[in-house]
């Protein structure tokens, strides 16, 4: 008896274990299947009205086919209701939430910066994909998105865009450095390194957690009430990231500097479309969902900005006085266009520009490229810091726009923009700004360039992870 007792346990611990390996490899092929969204009809519903702010991963960073990104996928381009569209990709690469926080008012109720005219202002469904980059305004994105969307799902997306954010730790101490970068372990091994990657059985791989980035992320969920969800899936505490590493690689494009590729694009949206869909059920049907939103009262309405950004259509900006010369187009694919400065204008007015502000007292922010493109010359310099003026009431206010031209993204196409508060208590006036670069190096000169000014309501405030925006200093 106590034999068939033991034999009993011992079956009873096997069929367990045999559970939990059948169910855990469930979940895996679950993951991992192939879904293709059909090419008639989105992921999601048509009724369901999407917004999505974020970057690299939003916009399609490395896709030769843009609308293979997962914001195209969850929702139709194609896809018309009676009143316009529904759903809306706000991403950019260059742009960090600062930007939207900011001119969250005219992004929405005009399109600028967006996905052209808006004609639908109600969103059932905002994701926010910044997560790095949390620093630079994202919880007062949030919040004013809170305010403007009571009733509206608002998800904070965890996406790991390349596969080189993965580590591995080193095996010995012939360096201080003590774990090394995807990257670089690949290029280590550049003749095969698929195979030393399935060979490297005792290496010590792991995905950083990012532990302030993800603390404050699920502190900006709370305070809005939204949802984290971290892509792709994993545990942090997994003691088998080589494998995992292993998996993703095939989702991630190895020529286009690892970014996620459509079959990446592809997981996400579906990951997505899950969890929303989830969401919606727990609390009824999608018509039920989607009046909760049609219920909402905006109490973010004091919030008003005007943001002129000619960086999307060129010079058919409503600045005044500002002289064509000053234009150009430095990304013809894109239709991306700047105004340039160089240090060398033989007077003071031909760097000038004039703004109009038609409403109540507002900050004045301006939007620049902080550092020179890929495509500029090597060797040429982009400004260290840019010195200038506004002039109110006959007197000049001066500042200084300090720039950070260490990173020069020459390794791919790609360049950052940020936004920098100028003067506050700007009164409806018509007002000349002055800007000159300023070159520690004495070789080929970049201009500078700006793409867009802001008047806005909104201060900038400093928040528990940062300010909202870089501060130009007085002189």
């Amino acid at each position: 008896m106590k034999k068939e007792g033991k034999t009993g346990r011992q079956l009873l611990f096997f069929l367990v274990i045999f559970s939990r390996y059948f169910s855990s490899k469930a979940q895996q092929e679950r993951l991992l299947a192939p879904i293709t969204p059909p090419s008639s009809s989105p992921l999601l519903d048509p009724k369901l009205r999407v917004a999505v702010f974020g970057g690299t991963a939003a916009c399609g960073g490395g896709l030769a086919d843009k609308s293979a990104a997962y914001p195209h996928l969850l929702f139709n381009d194609e896809h018309d209701s009676e009143n316009g569209k529904n759903s809306h990709d706000y991403a950019h690469s260059s742009m960090g939430p600062n930007h939207y926080a900011t001119c969250l008012d005219s992004i929405i109720t005009n399109g600028e910066g967006g996905g052209g005219e808006v004609e639908h202002t109600i969103y059932d469904i905002i994701i926010l994909d910044y997560w790095l980059r949390f620093r630079e305004g994202l919880d007062l994105l949030a919040h004013r998105l809170r305010l403007k969307y009571p009733n509206a799902m608002i998800i904070f997306l965890k996406t790991n865009a390349a596969a080189p954010r993965f580590f591995r730790r080193r095996d010995d101490d012939s360096t201080s450095r003590k774990q090394q970068s995807f990257v670089d372990w690949r290029r280590e091994h550049s003749d095969d390194w698929r195979t030393a990657l399935e060979n490297d059985v005792d290496g010590d791989w792991f995905l950083p957690q990012h532990k302030e980035a993800h603390d404050a992320i699920q502190r900006m969920s709370e305070e809005v009430n939204g949802s984290v969800y971290d892509f792709p899936p994993h545990d942090y505490n997994s003691t088998d990231e080589r494998n995992l590493l292993l998996t993703y690689l095939d989702w991630y494009d190895e020529v286009r500097h690892f970014h996620l590729n459509e079959i990446g694009q592809n997981r996400l949206a579906t990951f997505l479309k899950n969890h929303i869909q989830q969401q919606i059920d727990n609390n009824g049907s999608v018509d039920e969902f989607i009046q909760q939103s049609n219920d909402l009262t905006d109490t973010d309405k004091h919030n008003r900005d005007f943001c002129d950004w000619w960086f999307y259509h060129g010079p058919n900006s409503t600045i005044m006085n500002r002289g064509n010369r000053l234009f150009k187009e430095v990304d013809a694919h894109n239709h991306h266009w700047v105004m340039e400065f160089n240090d060398n204008y033989e007077t003071v007015d031909m760097g000038s520009f004039f703004v109009a502000n038609r409403g109540e007292s507002k900050f004045l922010y301006l939007s620049y490229m902080r550092t020179k493109l890929a495509s500029d010359d090597e060797e040429a310099s982009y400004p260290d810091i840019v010195v200038g003026g506004i002039y109110r009431n006959a007197s000049p206010v001066s500042f200084e726009i300090k720039l950070n031209t260490t990173d020069t993204h020459h390794d791919h196409e790609a360049f950052e923009i940020m936004t920098t508060l100028i003067a506050t208590d700007i009164l409806p006036s018509v007002y000349p700004i002055t800007l000159k670069p300023i070159y520690s190096k004495e070789t080929k000169k970049v201009p500078f360039r700006l793409v867009g000014y802001i008047f806005s309501d909104t201060p900038p405030m400093e928040y528990a992870f940062g300010p909202l925006h870089a501060i130009a200093a007085n002189k």
